[in-house]
């Protein structure tokens, strides 16, 4: 029995849990696998509401890794 696919959230969470990300390169990477009815944009809105996006994160973040080669 395949297991159940991952809602869009949870695609995020574990896209997030990684590394942090952009809106627009989350929203990319979402986009794939929205079917009819997602809304992207209303999930990205809901997971920066709850501090788990941060533009200022990710960019503090990417200055910190290209600083480090």
């Amino acid at each position: 029995m395949p297991l159940p696919k991952p809602t869009l959230k949870a695609r995020a969470l574990r896209l997030l849990s990684q590394r942090e990300h952009s809106r627009l390169e989350l929203a990319r990477k979402l986009q794939r696998h929205a079917e009819e009815g997602d809304d992207v944009e209303a999930l990205l809105n809901l997971l920066e509401q709850n501090k788990w996006l941060s533009e200022e994160r990710f960019s503090e973040n990417l200055v910190h890794r290209r600083s480090a080669r």
